[in-house]
């Protein structure tokens, strides 16, 4: 399946702080394929923020390129997600009169664009707004209102806002490496769009994207986002302590901790497992010891993901189920132990996209990067791009994004079967 077969060709760049990874994706035949991907270590990128600019640029063009050859496409645009602990969550409410009559498409426009407004640090730029409920005269959980006879609507609503700085320079990188940057998403919206059922979506469900240097989080509740938050602690937190603990080079850790590594040990008496320390000597270490290494940060992540779960917006949802996705959800018994802590019900999650390249695709790794093909997919027939006059490039990737990611919520977009 190649290029010449497919139309509407988008690319999603996962920049993360411990891989890039570059999707490409399109509709064949009606269908979703995804024709190939790239991937790179991840330089110059710590917790989702730009350290070393001209390494990230590097990193990327590294990733792009391997994705070109896979997919037999030439790139120069993509659909950027971005994480880190600078992006903040605030609550917004808006409301508009409607005078009896019923609710248009504009009419939600305007009451969510009454909801951003929020106060906001002058370092700060709306990168979403994205209902988490709507009211109409008085009637609660409204998922979408377009139709219905109102005196006045209002909405509730998850305002996600960056640091401009940090923005400006990933937008910076990949312009550097010769990519145009048409949209900028919050990875977890990303990941959540590929992974989540509709059931979850609709009875309530957490999506933990476990990626090297931050634990991103999103709760859904009738198809509506009520909450976004960014834990700071990710897979690499797990090689660290290995490292540390058994006094050997993050690189052999974090072999280690791939091949070998399981939260709980499948058999008490399982036998030593080989490394080689930081002087290059041949040393044994128990299963099990490594597991209780494991075990102790696992423990501290799904705590502060159960605090975010309990501090954010959790009305209303009786049993929500959490679905760990990315890299760091790879870690054998993860799930196991989420339900132990959590009380709920999890899953790993994986992308289920058609698969053209013969890569395995399906795996949590690549979950943003699907979810950005899926989204930039959903912006291009939206013809999103066509309602904005920017004043500049910067200033249009952020208008484009704010209303589309809310638009793509209460309405059916691209799907598996299209």
């Amino acid at each position: 399946m190649r290029s010449n077969d497919c139309k509407s060709i988008v690319v999603g760049l996962d920049v993360g702080t411990a891989k890039i990874c570059a999707v490409v994706g399109g509709l064949v035949d009606g269908r979703l394929a995804i024709l190939g991907s790239g991937t790179s270590v991840s330089r110059g990128i710590r917790k989702g923020v730009v350290v070393q600019e001209q390494a990230a640029i590097e990193s990327i063009r590294e990733a792009i390129l391997a994705a070109e050859k896979s997919s037999e496409v030439e790139i120069n645009a993509v659909y950027l997600g971005v994480t880190g602990g600078h992006i903040k969550v605030l609550p917004g409410a808006g409301i508009v009169g409607i005078g009896g009559r019923a609710v248009t498409q504009s009419d939600v426009e305007n009451v969510l664009d009454a909801a951003k407004n929020v106060y906001m640090p002058l370092d700060r730029e709306i990168l979403h707004v994205i209902p988490s409920g709507y009211s109409i005269d008085g009637r609660n959980s409204i998922m979408n209102p377009e139709g219905m006879s109102a005196g006045c609507l209002e909405a509730k609503a998850c305002v996600l806002a960056g640091a401009v700085s940090h923005i400006k320079q990933a937008v910076h990188c990949c312009e550097e490496a010769g990519m145009q940057v048409l949209g900028i998403i919050f990875e977890p919206i990303a990941s959540a769009r590929s992974v989540l059922k509709e059931s979850e979506r609709q009875n309530g469900a957490v999506v933990v994207d476990i990626g090297g240097g931050t634990t991103d989080m999103v709760i859904y509740h009738g198809e509506l986002m009520n909450h976004a938050g960014v834990i700071p602690v990710g897979g690499n937190h797990f090689t660290n302590d290995i490292a540390v603990v058994f006094g050997i080079p993050v690189p052999e850790a974090e072999r280690l901790k791939k091949a070998l590594g399981r939260i709980s040990s499948e058999r008490p008496d399982m036998e030593d497992i080989p490394f080689t320390d930081s002087e290059g000597r041949e040393r044994l270490v128990p299963a099990g010891y490594l597991s209780e290494v494991l075990q102790a940060r696992a423990g501290e992540l799904l705590e502060l993901v159960r605090s975010e779960m309990t501090s954010g917006a959790l009305h209303g949802i009786t049993s929500p189920s959490v679905v760990f996705t990315g890299g760091g959800s790879l870690l054998r018994g993860l799930s196991e132990m989420a339900e132990k802590v959590l009380g709920v019900q999890a899953r790993i999650g994986s992308p289920a996209m058609m698969t053209g390249s013969g890569n395995d695709m399906d795996s949590p790794v690549f979950a943003a990067g699907e979810g950005l093909v899926l989204i930039g997919l959903e912006s291009e027939s939206a013809a999103v791009s066509s309602s904005v006059t920017p004043a500049g490039v910067f200033d249009s990737i952020f208008d484009r994004m704010r209303g589309f990611v809310a638009e793509m919520i209460i309405k059916k977009g691209v799907s598996h079967d299209v």
